[in-house]
């Protein structure tokens, strides 16, 4: 998270540090100087985050409290993609909730408030670029001194996504289709319970659906791409309200990988993969995937020539927003995993025309 830094509005010294001088000025005066002097102006960060399945606004501050106004924050959501004007969004906010951190109390320099943020579903549902707008007397430090919001380019707009769950097709689709089949990642797959443990798998393991759900009134914030990249704040992400949650039978087979945290434990039912609408097709599929070296770094390699059906195989789709259909018809797919993952490949006719090695070479 990023935290912000006081903003430079010093406090006019007393008369007693400026060496001999002190002598020729009276104690009155040296206590009226302070009293005029102006007030330190503290700078806030404001982020949108989720939290069992929750989101927030978290303020993020240096050296002092403060208090905020959730009152003074609205929002605006624009269609992703879309050169529409911008339309207010309906939201709920909750009460400012102090954030308590782990060590001593006299030794913590950031004060952090969580605002618990329930928005009203957009008409049209899908994915919508959400911008939030604070008024100028949102909040004061605990001197008085108008609070300031540090306001970083990367932090807003923040992509989020509401499926259509009027009829919810999607989820009666993804049971007919899924439910009691195996099932292949592309690029790969990860599967676990929440953030608590995760295991990764190569392309070629069959994974048995159990089950697939909606998760009701709850929000994800999940990654573009192969779900075994996922997790990389760097790369494009967003938060998925209600998304689809596929419950699944561990493998047999032995993982490529595997993680965990110390996230907190809840009853959502795992192992499990949770995708949003739009993603099941770039994510899952029921048809096993072509031959693929059993070297790691070899299934990884593009060559030109190769196709783009053995590029998603191989690599997952792109770091972008769309449906599969619409992805498969891109002549350039962009991943972009991390700062050092960027790069891209250009299909002609069906076939890698070239591509671009980026920090690490695909």
């Amino acid at each position: 998270m990023i935290v912000a830094a006081i903003i430079g509005v010093g406090v006019a010294a007393s008369a007693s540090s400026c060496g001999s001088s002190s002598a020729h000025v009276s104690k009155n005066a040296s206590q009226d100087s302070v009293a005029a002097s102006p007030l330190i102006a503290q700078a806030v960060t404001i982020d949108f985050e989720e939290t069992g399945g929750v989101g927030e606004l978290r303020t993020s501050g240096l050296f002092g409290n403060y208090s905020v106004d959730p009152e003074k924050f609205s929002f605006t959501a624009t269609p992703h993609g879309r050169r529409t004007p911008a339309r207010t969004l309906r939201v709920a906010l909750g009460k400012p909730i102090l954030v308590e951190f782990a060590g001593l109390p006299q030794y913590q320099v950031e004060t952090d408030y969580r605002i618990p943020v329930r928005f009203e579903p957009p008409d049209p549902p899908g994915m919508y670029d959400v911008e939030l707008h604070v008024a100028k007397d949102f909040g004061r430090t605990s001197d008085g001194a108008p609070l300031e919001w540090l306001h970083p380019e990367t932090s807003w707009p923040v992509y989020v996504w509401w499926p259509d769950i009027r009829t919810d097709f999607a989820l009666a689709d993804a049971k007919n289709r899924f439910v009691g089949k195996n099932v292949f990642g592309y690029g790969g797959i990860a599967i676990g319970c929440s953030s608590q443990w995760f295991r990764t798998y190569y392309p070629t393991t069959p994974i048995r659906v159990k089950s697939v759900i909606r998760d009701r009134k709850r929000l994800a914030v999940l990654w573009t791409g192969s779900t075994v990249h996922w997790g990389n704040e760097a790369a494009l992400h967003f938060f998925a309200n209600d998304p689809l949650r596929f419950i699944v039978d561990l493998p047999k087979e032995k993982p490529a990988g595997e993680g965990g945290s110390s996230a907190p434990i809840n009853n959502n039912p795992c192992p499990s993969i949770v995708l949003a609408d739009w993603q099941v097709d770039l994510t899952l599929s029921t048809v096993a995937p072509p031959p693929l070296p059993s070297d790691f770094g070899a299934s990884q390699a593009i060559r030109v020539g190769m196709s783009r059906s053995e590029v998603a195989w191989r690599k997952g789709y792109p770091n972008e927003f769309g449906e599969k259909s619409a992805l498969d018809r891109n002549e350039t797919w962009h991943y972009r995993d991390s700062l050092l993952d960027d790069y891209s490949v250009t299909f002609r006719n069906g076939k890698v025309n070239a591509f671009t090695t980026g920090g690490m070479p695909p």
